[in-house]
């Protein structure tokens, strides 16, 4: 018997595990995730139109340290467990992630376990790794991370997965 997840708000997912496995152990794990890249200043503007569904997220840590933000890039993410897919949000730098599972917990909840990093090119064109973290987050929920700080603003890149 497989059971089907299947959670909408931006974006969604579809896992079919056989009964008594969990999500993550399935190679079929799929998610899609929006991927985020916010410039944060201390120059007072307002929210843009684009941001005002993290309006509430802008009045906490660390985000309100920060006076305006505007959104630099954004993109629809498909993922399958061990591929992963990377994005240049500057010249130099790019985010790169990477599904390693999903799983379900007692309450029917859906997380999903990522490989996040955010890679610089360095002169020699080759590709550091300036951040590289394991992240479990909960489907539908926006999780940020603070990048490199490029023409006076702070990058934070974000994701919201399903």
């Amino acid at each position: 018997m497989s059971s089907i997840f299947m959670m909408i708000l931006f974006i969604s997912v579809t896992q079919t595990a056989p009964a008594g496995q969990t999500a993550s152990a399935s190679r079929t794990a799929q998610a899609r995730c929006d991927l985020y890249v916010i410039g944060a200043s201390m120059k007072k503007a307002p929210v843009p139109l684009k941001l005002k569904r993290f309006a509430s997220l802008f009045k906490k840590m660390p985000f309100k340290m920060y006076r305006g933000y505007r959104l630099v890039n954004t993109w629809n993410v498909p993922l399958s467990v061990g591929r992963g897919r990377e994005y240049a949000f500057t010249a130099k730098d790019s985010v790169r992630l990477t599904l390693k599972g999903l799983e379900q917990d007692k309450r029917g909840k859906i997380w999903l376990k990522l490989k996040f990093e955010i890679l610089r090119k360095t002169s020699t064109r080759a590709k550091r790794k300036s951040y590289d973290m394991l992240l479990r987050i909960l489907a539908g929920k926006p999780m940020f991370v603070a990048g490199p700080e490029v023409k006076g603003e702070t990058l934070f890149i974000g994701v919201i997965c399903k």
